[in-house]
């Protein structure tokens, strides 16, 4: 500390300062009213500005515009971090990855003696000590600093000068790194490079990267790719996982088919899209007793092929999940399982896995049996030939297959959707974005993928075929990875609510909320001009499902157990949930689960990071090939909805969602905006214009950068121009400023007499400034214009 502490004996300390920023988030609006909170004056109040400077060093504190203090914006409980060094006792300190992060102040130390070394990655839990400080405990060990790649663009730097490695995300990996000037030669300006960063001694010298692979470039339609690499997906099968593979015997032997049951005969049939190309479930039902239905959905019986320890488990396991790309599939098994021995294929005999279900005529399951069976399909059926069944179109497949099939799957399927509104299951049925791309790569199109009956047919049947599974697992007290979603937060539900305000929408309750009440709120605005965004709201609320081996119930889908049974294709978690109904059911045939028990809480962690990662990688694929999209519509102008307000600027969508982008604060207009944190707005210093979630208005594409996959716009109509003059302006405003900065700025009208009168500034009476209250009724009129 600067300045010597006044000796005042009632001077607030840290800690009664965080305390009352916790008690009383308005005190977070200035500086001066937090003095004034702890009645401070003159030198005490020197004094604070230097401690309130000192507690934002260390990361207990967040200065905001305009000499604003708040507690500092907390850390997700889990992050992958980078070990950047050690503390005194040789705990190993660590920085987010993530670039939303990375510039946290926050402390963040590992202590559970995890083997970690500077330069690691890892993904980890978080725990709040204290504001600024972290304590985390290591999930799962991502890579070592020799072990990590880089995956960036590749720009020379003159003849035989060493080349440059632009990391793709700079935000992530905040360096440049060198390359040799030997390879450099080979390599074109702007090829998207994948470099393996070499050891060094010295954490401050600059990095050399050994190029292990050369992609392409941009324009070769690889955005897959760079999600895949981003990503960290494993995508290419050792070559002894494809041996065990294609060394499995096809079929099943006469006496596997012996002990199986034998349903060959029914007609059962696969529905899936157009192009799927691995069918893991098939379906089949029957009129039962009392207006009731007998159900069978077959599931691909994996176990039979793959036993747990081999290589093709090992790897399996590693994958977690399979990642789809509008372009290409990275599955979780080879292809000679995921397309061939594993896939319920027409026609063909198949080992599966069978649930055969009872329901009522209230769509509720009174009993249900499992069973290891053999099917053989009738039909690979689409959704869309299956909904025009229903409507009355067929063809001469859907004709035959219409009346034992179809129509009974269809009277089940009204039945179960019944009882799904009866429980208040969240009907949150967003339409996802679909990308058609060609065979040349090019973006064809895009589009909203369109659900209809039959898609919510057999999404029905396999949630119940999966509270079947759990609730055979659970009443034996048998191991089962449960699929469960929590319940929103208090600190979510807070901030849904401080959202829905804007449009005179109100939550029920904060605390103890229940499926029916998250139901209402969706019931009420449904059919509302807003209601895309509010939806999109309302997700968000939402926790994430995760694995786990301890049942607590499924909140989105109003369910007391839920497991995933019906896709061992491409989750793991399905194939584990198999192996248990084997051992524990006592099943026919070989493929029990042979784990301890023990290992289930490791497993449910792995298989949790594994689909997120899935997830972000198929999201980051999406977004780059929007990009490229739009990359021939820059200067072209679009009605946008804000649907995010950051203290950077607004995150607006385009075309009802199908693509979305940032418009930042330089090309917002001429004035200067800051982020108001209460009410989670950008307001403007002179017109006090404001910005909030769901405003609508006109914008300009003014970037579409193929290489961050981010779409970037200015407010209202413009000419790229007259955009490129406006970020300009901006950014020689913020240079001004940073020049400025670090001494007091006085306005010409703010200096004494005798320099007003040397400047040539000395006012005569009409030219006397306006008051307060006049400019602020000017602000307000050209608000009220802007509007």
């Amino acid at each position: 500390m600067t300045q010597d502490k006044p000796d005042f004996s009632d001077l607030p300390t840290p800690a009664q300062i965080l305390d009352a920023l916790k008690r009383n988030p308005k005190l977070a609006a200035k500086r001066l009213d937090l003095a004034r909170h702890f009645k401070l004056k003159g030198a005490q109040r020197r004094w604070f500005r230097a401690l309130l400077r000192e507690m934002e060093e260390s990361g207990q504190l967040a200065m905001g515009p305009r000499r604003t203090v708040q507690l500092p914006e907390a850390l997700p409980t889990e992050l992958v971090v980078e070990i950047t060094g050690l503390t005194p006792d040789g705990e190993p300190l660590a920085k987010p990855v993530d670039g939303q992060y990375r510039n946290t102040k926050a402390t963040i130390v590992i202590v559970d003696n995890a083997d970690v070394e500077p330069g690691d990655q890892a993904e980890v839990t978080l725990r709040l000590e204290e504001p600024g400080i972290y304590s985390a405990r290591v999930r799962r060990k991502l890579a070592t600093g020799a072990e990590r790649t880089v995956l960036g663009t590749f720009s020379p730097q003159g003849r035989n000068r060493p080349g440059h490695l632009l990391p793709l995300d700079p935000h992530r990996i905040p360096r440049v790194f060198l390359i040799a000037p030997e390879k450099a030669a080979e390599l074109k300006d702007g090829a998207l490079v994948v470099g393996r960063p070499r050891p060094q001694a010295n954490p401050q010298a600059p990095v050399w990267v050994d190029i292990t692979e050369v992609l392409g470039q941009f324009d070769q339609g690889i955005e897959s790719l760079v999600a895949i690499y981003s990503h960290d997906i494993p995508f290419e099968f050792p070559d002894e996982v494809v041996a065990e593979a294609e060394h499995l015997p096809a079929g099943l032997t006469h006496a596997e088919v012996a002990e199986r049951e034998d349903l060959r005969q029914l007609p059962i049939v696969t529905i899936d899209g157009p192009d799927a190309k691995d069918f893991d479930d098939a379906v089949w039902a029957e009129p039962w007793e009392n207006n009731g239905h007998h159900v069978i959905v077959a599931i691909a019986d994996v176990a039979h092929y793959i036993r747990e320890g081999g290589a093709l488990d090992k790897e399996a396991f590693k994958r977690g999940n399979s990642v789809y790309f509008p372009d290409r599939v990275v599955p979780m098994l080879p292809e000679r399982l995921s397309n061939d021995l594993c896939s319920l294929r027409p026609h063909e005999d198949r080992p599966v896995l069978a649930v055969h279900m009872y329901i009522d005529k209230q769509g509720q399951l009174q009993k249900y049996k499992f069973s290891r069976a053999v099917i053989h399909s009738h039909a690979r059926l689409t959704y869309e030939r299956v909904f025009d069944a229903l409507e009355g179109r067929f063809d001469d497949e859907t004709q035959a297959l219409f009346e034992p099939t179809i129509k009974p799957l269809h009277a089940v399927y009204k039945v179960l959707l019944d009882a799904r509104k009866k429980r208040n299951a969240l009907d949150l049925d967003m339409p996802e974005k679909k990308v058609i791309v060609g065979p040349g790569g090019e973006v064809v199109s895009l589009t909203r993928r369109e659900r209809n009956d039959a898609h919510r047919l057999i999404e029905e049947l396999m949630i119940t075929a999966n509270v079947a599974a759990a609730d055979a697992l659970e009443r034996r007290e048998a191991p089962c990875l449960y699929r469960v979603h929590p319940e929103p937060t208090p600190e979510k539900l807070q901030n849904l609510q401080e959202s829905l305000k804007l449009y005179n929408v109100k939550l029920e309750r904060l605390k103890g909320v229940r499926p029916e009440h998250m139901q209402n709120l969706i019931e009420r605005i449904s059919g509302r001009d807003e209601q895309d965004l509010l939806m999109q709201l309302v997700l968000r609320s939402q926790q994430q499902a995760v694995y786990t081996p301890e049942n607590k119930g499924h909140f989105g889908l109003a369910l007391e157990r839920y497991a995933h049974f019906t896709s061992p294709i491409r989750r793991y978690s399905d194939l584990v949930v198999h192996r248990s109904l084997v051992k524990n059911l006592k099943l026919a045939g070989k493929g029990g689960l042979l784990s301890d028990d023990k290992r289930l809480h490791s497993v449910a962690e792995h298989l949790s990071v594994t689909e997120r990662r899935a997830q972000h990688a198929e999201w980051d694929a999406v977004d780059r090939l929007t990009t490229r999209f739009y990359s021939a519509k820059v200067g072209s102008h679009f009605p946008a909805q804000v649907i995010s307000v950051q203290r950077f600027g607004l995150f607006v969508m385009i075309e009802q969602g199908l693509a979305e982008g940032l418009l930042p604060m330089g090309l917002l207009g001429p004035e200067r905006f800051h982020f108001d944190q209460q009410t989670n707005m950008l307001v403007g210093s002179h017109t006090r214009r404001r910005f909030k979630i769901g405003d609508k208005f006109d914008v300009t594409l003014v970037e579409a950068n193929l290489q961050t996959g981010q779409l970037t716009f200015a407010m209202g109509k413009l000419t790229l121009e007259q955009a490129d003059a406006m970020r300009a302006e901006r950014a020689q405003f913020r240079e001004r400023g940073a020049r400025g900065r670090g001494r007091p700025q006085q306005r010409p009208d703010q200096r004494n007499t005798s320099q007003r009168k040397h400047a040539g500034h000395k006012r005569k009476d009409h030219e006397k400034r306006p008051s307060r209250h006049s400019k602020k009724q000017g602000w307000q009129k050209q608000s009220r214009d802007d509007a």
